[in-house]
């Protein structure tokens, strides 16, 4: 064989040898995937968090852990205990439990009294001897909890700093109080139910949104000065359903079957579109300068209350001080049962009572001082429909409590009210 001949047969052995080897060049059906590299996070455990002689497991560096199974707690020490800023926490669904008779230590904690930027998600928290998540000591602040349930623990369920933000979580049958927040944070999304004080407690300047209080042993959601309570439901709480502090702004929620008042409002604050349903007090009781719309109250001086629904209170549906105007309500059935309360109760001077509507209550209009303007109502079916202190100033009151009209049918009639006073009260 001569060489060219022989180069060219070593070239084809050696291009088959590399084929072979290669193999084939066609992939597999279904999507490429990327080959799963190392977990960037880091585990809790012995070795990586090492525990004090007060913790199971510390955390003392910045960064993104996770847990990889229960944790059980032990007498005489917290569950986890962070103590670095900067740190996420995930539960990773799994569960940290405390143990009977442990002391008063927590599930979550931390005993760095300047803490910030920690995050804490996703799993349940429990049975703990003291709080399940606590990070309210000190100027702890930008705390996060997201997605855990705080249940049975000997004091507060879920606890944090100023301007933090608790997300989503339960918090049920603890001792204390369900969830508490700091200055400046927003809870948003929580259910608390059946916790021995408050369900929900939020400082100055909190947003508190879109959460249910329900069954707990005093106030259901308690928001302090500055606040705003939107979209919530406080529901068969022992206590006051929705009570705020001075300068709140209360929206779109409804208290039913509380213990005592269905909201409580202090100075300056403002309540729209609620409803207060059978409260074991008034429906709404508000201090001085209070502007209250589309709800139902009871309320001191120089409050307006106006587009309110206020049914099946024990006491009054609404009560007002001096100088308030209460116009355009719709009372029902409020004090009916104990037969103590009023549809509108003015309990001093110069009110005006305008345009509601009454019935079914112990009494429709309940007027005890003197100065009031009471014009344009309508009260029926009330035990006793108006009951007037003397030296108020009042529209004619026209009795139709038995009308006797004829039917009408057609496109004209004759009017039945019985009077051309464009101020009349009327009783049917």
């Amino acid at each position: 064989m001569n060489a060219p001949r022989l180069t060219a047969a070593v070239t084809a052995l050696a291009c088959a040898a590399s084929i072979a080897l290669a193999g084939p060049i066609t992939p597999p059906p279904g999507p490429v995937s990327s080959t799963p590299g190392p977990e960037p996070r880091i585990a809790v455990n012995a070795t990586n968090t090492p525990g004090a002689a007060n913790s199971l497991y510390r955390i003392t560096q910045p960064g993104s852990y996770y847990l990889t199974g229960n944790v059980t707690g032990v007498v005489g020490k917290h569950g986890i205990e962070i103590n670095a800023s900067g740190v996420t926490l995930d539960l990773n669904g799994f569960d940290v439990v405390g143990v009977a008779a442990m002391g008063a230590f927590d599930g979550v904690t931390s005993d760095s009294s300047s803490l910030s930027n920690v995050e804490v998600k996703n799993g349940s928290v429990r049975n703990w001897g003291d709080k399940g998540v606590d990070f309210s000591s000190g100027t702890s602040r930008t705390i996060t909890v997201t997605g855990v349930r705080a249940g049975g623990n000997v004091a507060t369920g879920i606890a944090v700093g100023e301007a933090s933000i608790v997300s989503g979580c339960t918090s049920s049958l603890n001792g204390g109080t369900g969830i508490t927040a700091g200055t400046g944070s927003v809870i948003i999304g929580c259910t608390s139910t059946a916790n021995t004080a408050f369900g929900i407690s939020a400082s100055t300047g909190c947003k508190i949104t879109a959460c249910n209080a329900f069954d707990n042993g005093g106030t259901g959601i308690f928001g302090s000065a500055g606040s705003s309570v939107i979209n919530c439901v406080a529901h068969s709480n022992d206590g006051i359903g929705i009570e705020v502090g001075f300068g709140v702004t209360v929206a779109d929620c409804s208290a039913a079957y509380n213990g005592s008042h269905g909201f409580e409002a202090s100075n300056a604050s403002t309540i729209t579109n609620c409803a207060a349903i059978a409260s074991g007090g008034s429906g709404f009781f508000a201090y001085n300068n209070i502007i209250i719309r589309g709800c139902s109250i009871d309320s001191q001086t120089n409050c307006t209350i106006e587009d309110c629904l206020v049914t099946s209170n024990t006491l009054d549906g609404i009560e007002c001080g001096a100088y308030s105007v209460v116009r355009n309500n719709n009372c029902r059935g409020n004090g009916a049962d104990a037969g103590v309360g009023a549809g509108i109760h003015a309990t001093a001077n110069d009110a005006r009572i305008e345009g509601n509507y009454c019935s079914a209550n112990d009494v429709g209009i309940d007027v005890d001082g003197a100065e009031n303007v009471i014009v344009r109502n309508t009260c029926g079916n009330n035990t006793q429909n108006f009951n007037f202190v003397a030296n108020n100033i009042y529209g004619v009151i026209v009795d139709r409590t038995a009308p006797a009209t004829a039917a009408v049918a057609g496109n004209a009639a004759a009017g039945t009210v019985g009077s051309t006073d464009s101020n009349a009260n009327i009783a049917n």
